[in-house]
């Protein structure tokens, strides 16, 4: 989710070596954290739109020296979820959801473990043609993703950093055909 993001760095063209055999796109992103908050933070924010399109969002940090937590979720809701093929969307409308968490802890001043889970839902129609309407077509698709990332850092000076971040994600998707 995007309310999660502390930074991000998107590098096109000929990327560093570090990156491996990339040639055209490396997106380094950096979730937000708890760490070093001293008081609860957040923001929570709604929206309507077009289409009866709806949403929400919203994120609470909160942490100390040696632990953080950061939470985001997001909601949204509409009556055109994908590019229908048609100008008025036929049979488009659609559900998202996610939840995000990133936890720290701080075992040294220079260790600290961190573990990233995600958690998403998506179930949407598949925008029909006017052709596909009057035949009564009615495909539909749900998406579930869970993706757990424990990470380890270790800074040993100025200028080496050992860190390690394994990931686990699993996705799965369910197509309803007509």
């Amino acid at each position: 989710p995007t309310n999660a993001l502390q930074s991000m760095e998107v590098m096109t063209g000929a990327v560093p070596a570090e990156f491996g055999d990339k040639t055209s796109l490396v997106v380094n992103a950096i979730s937000r954290s708890g760490l070093g908050q001293h008081k609860p933070t957040g923001s929570f924010a709604t929206r309507y739109g077009t289409f009866g399109t709806v949403g929400a969002l919203g994120d609470l940090s909160v942490g100390g020296d040696k632990v953080g937590n950061f939470t985001a979720f997001n909601f949204e809701r509409s009556g055109r979820f994908l590019d229908a093929p048609e100008f008025d969307p036929l049979h488009d409308q659609g559900k998202a959801a996610n939840l995000f968490n990133h936890f720290d802890y701080k075992i040294t001043p220079n260790d600290t473990l961190h573990l990233n889970v995600l958690l998403a839902r998506n179930r949407f129609e598949i925008p029909n043609t006017i052709d596909q309407q009057t035949l009564g077509q009615d495909q539909r698709q749900l998406v579930r993703t869970l993706n757990l990332a424990p990470g380890y850092l270790h800074t040993f000076n100025s200028s080496t950093l050992l860190t390690v971040n394994p990931y686990y994600r699993l996705d799965q998707v369910w197509y309803d055909p007509s």
